[in-house]
């Protein structure tokens, strides 16, 4: 796989098992090579999801060849993406969609909740940026009708890195 671009989704699952006082966490790297393939590159413990547990994943993965052109935190603040500039220069990091779709919908009472789901959703399957700009308007029309403004500052939060996705080819 050595000299490969692809795209990688990280995540740290919290480990609760054992009698460790330290949180103990697992680290998961997920690329899409370039020619659409997915596979799981790294599953590493790490002391929580520490900046420095993740430098480690990131060095051993360009130590194996792996180059990405994008990649995305499942929280979009990990300890993955803080300097990641001193291994991966080149890369991008987008937002990750499930969690601003979760903190979007937080800000929603429940009982417009399962509306505003249905608009906020469609976004990030649009076919282009300008769709998903389009879509997005449309949620934030729906959210100066409905008096739910902060949904709309927190969609609108992040923006450019929420749709970076589209700068680059599919599988994305």
């Amino acid at each position: 796989m050595r000299g490969k671009s692809f795209y990688l989704w990280v995540d740290g699952i919290d480990v609760k098992a054992g009698l460790e006082k330290d949180k103990a966490a697992l680290l998961v790297a997920r690329a899409a090579l370039s020619e659409g393939r997915k596979v799981v590159v790294a599953v590493t413990p790490g002391h929580r999801e520490s900046t420095a547990s993740w430098a480690a994943v990131r060095r051993d993965l360009r130590e194996r060849g792996f180059g990405p052109r994008a990649w995305s935190s499942a929280m979009g603040i990990s300890g993955f993406g803080r300097r990641s500039g001193d291994v991966y220069p080149e890369a991008e990091e987008p937002r990750c969609w499930n969690h601003k779709i979760l903190n979007v919908l937080d800000k929603v009472p429940t009982r417009q909740q399962q509306e505003a789901k249905a608009l906020v959703c469609q976004i990030p399957y649009a076919p282009t940026r300008r769709e998903a700009e389009h879509r997005r308007d449309q949620f934030v029309r729906w959210c100066v009708h409905q008096r739910v403004p902060d949904a709309a500052k927190c969609l609108e939060a992040d923006w450019d890195r929420l749709v970076a996705f589209y700068r680059f080819p599919p599988p994305h």
